[in-house]
């Protein structure tokens, strides 16, 4: 669960030291220092450019753009950790969305904990009654595969 708090946390964090409001030389210096090209983020984490493009045209990623250029800082290395984690447990772009607004809310952190539990015993009791669909699935197809062999 600390992947959880580490995100909120570090999205708190960016936001605090870098508010939207804020702007001028200092502030963009130091923040470029902490930012990676979207070549090295993909790198960072094992997935392709093209994969950030998504998830920023699907508003889960909203670098800070300089031309056709992308850089992402910890806020966003923080909300791709939350995106990944999401996708691998299953979550779709809209309970991953769900996810990211869920960390990046005025929650405490025990209000946080629990709705994040709903949210994965939700998505776990999806996948269980997927699983149960895939065991009939298979096991109509088991009697298909043997009605074949009598034959």
């Amino acid at each position: 669960m600390r992947w959880f708090f580490d995100a909120a946390h570090a999205v708190e964090s960016t936001a605090q030291a870098f508010p939207a409001s804020a702007s001028g030389g200092e502030q963009e210096q130091s923040s470029l220092n902490d930012e990676q090209s979207i070549s090295e983020m993909a790198d960072a984490f094992g997935v392709t450019m093209r994969t950030l493009r998504f998830y920023e045209e699907k508003g889960l990623l909203q670098p800070r753009r300089v031309g056709n250029r992308r850089f992402y800082n910890e806020a966003s290395r923080a909300r791709l950790r939350l995106i990944l984690k999401g996708k691998s447990m299953g979550l779709g772009l809209d309970e991953i969305g769900e996810l990211v607004t869920l960390v990046e809310s005025g929650l405490t952190d025990s209000e946080r904990a629990t709705a994040l539990r709903d949210l994965c015993e939700r998505q776990r009791d999806l996948l269980m009654r997927r699983r149960d669909d895939l065991n009939e699935q298979i096991d109509e197809t088991t009697r298909v595969i043997d009605g074949l062999t009598d034959l």
